[in-house]
């Protein structure tokens, strides 16, 4: 018991430090929109939870949450300190109509069930070997992902994906943006990934922006 208190006080330590160098604040009242927008099992248990408010233009503001959470359905089978870490870009105007998820590559026979699962299709982008190598895009609308995701917002997809620390998932909505990735709950750097990801949040918002502007 005594070490169980001990690890719980050195990672709330860990947010505490995080909250105060990027003034965020609680953001529990946002619980039930995330397990929504996760489609979280209903005994998965949120942690830590904190937003902060962005000026993204002279009259729009973006909020940013950052986020962990255990599943226990995941630790049946994955470490029992596995937590899930996550950062998302809420905004109050749609970016895109199009939904998509994007990971690491992995076996054909993966991705092909992940697919099934989701009622999505795999959508390949042979004009960029890197990334179609390394990378799988899921959507309904090959179309549209076509379109939104265009070489420069593929390059920070694959930074994101390869040189963050993690291996995280990114999910894209008409007014979210966000990446979650699993983390050790006893390691000591297990929140830097979440601040690296959500600098990746926000450059891939200024360009879906920038592209909105222009139809």
């Amino acid at each position: 018991m005594l070490r169980q208190k001990s690890e719980e006080t050195v990672n709330l330590d860990r947010w505490e430090l995080l909250v105060e160098r990027l003034e965020l604040e609680d953001a529990s009242d946002w619980n039930m929109r995330l397990r929504s927008f996760l489609a979280m099992d209903s005994a998965a248990v949120i942690h830590h939870m904190y937003r902060t408010e962005l000026a993204v233009s002279d009259t729009e503001t973006a909020s940013l949450y950052m986020f962990d959470y255990t599943s226990p359905k995941a630790n049946v089978v994955a470490d029992a300190r596995q937590l899930t870490g996550g950062c998302m870009l809420s905004v109050t105007e749609d970016l895109t109509k199009v939904s998509f998820k994007v990971s690491r590559r992995v076996h054909k026979v993966l991705e092909s069930l992940a697919a099934s699962a989701t009622g999505s299709a795999i959508i390949r982008f042979p004009e960029d070997p890197d990334f179609d190598e390394n990378v799988t895009v899921f959507s309904r609308d090959e179309a549209g992902v076509k379109r939104v995701l265009s070489q420069q917002v593929r390059a920070i997809l694959h930074r994101a994906l390869y040189e963050r620390e993690a291996n995280p998932t990114f999910l894209m909505g008409e007014r979210q943006l966000l990446f979650t990735a699993a983390a050790d709950a006893n390691d000591a750097n297990r929140l830097r990934p979440i601040e690296l990801l959500s600098a990746d949040l926000l450059s891939l918002y200024a360009i879906f922006k920038q592209e909105k502007s222009k139809v």
